[in-house]
């Protein structure tokens, strides 16, 4: 059974280039998904090349509306945060029948939602664009 994975980012307001690296990411490393933006107004630009229409995008206003349309009872949320103590790697497996959740903006925290908080170890401890860790976290979870 291939490994579920889906994105979740708030607080996305850019251009799209961004929000572009990030869906070509997860179709490239986890195949058709979705994608959940939260009090983001970030759109799809430019060429996507094959990802084109790989990703349902799914906009909610703020954290509450995203926790309140979605169900995470079959859903492993892991939580992206440089100062996390788990690091990326120490996780060793997951219920294949479990969804991942990635979910990327530290600024704009996780209340309500049952969430495990990681981190990708880093040489030197500077922000990464979402879409590196994204890349990382897949490559990784993808083998579990």
């Amino acid at each position: 059974m291939k490994r579920k994975i889906e994105m979740a980012i708030a607080k996305h307001n850019g251009r799209g280039g961004n929000l572009n690296r990030n869906y070509r990411t997860l179709y490239s490393l986890a195949g058709n998904s979705r994608i959940h933006l939260i009090d983001s107004t970030a759109k799809l630009k430019g060429n996507l090349y094959s990802a084109k229409d790989a990703h349902e995008l799914i906009y909610y206003d703020d954290m509450a509306d995203f926790a309140q349309r979605n169900n995470f009872d079959d859903t492993v949320v892991l939580f992206f945060h440089r100062k996390a103590k788990l690091e990326l790697y120490q996780l060793q497996s997951f219920s294949a029948s479990k969804k991942l959740l990635l979910y990327f903006e530290e600024t704009y925290p996780l209340k309500d939602i049952e969430h495990i908080k990681v981190r990708v170890d880093m040489v030197n401890n500077l922000e990464l664009i979402s879409c590196v860790i994204l890349g990382v976290a897949c490559n990784h979870l993808m083998r579990l």
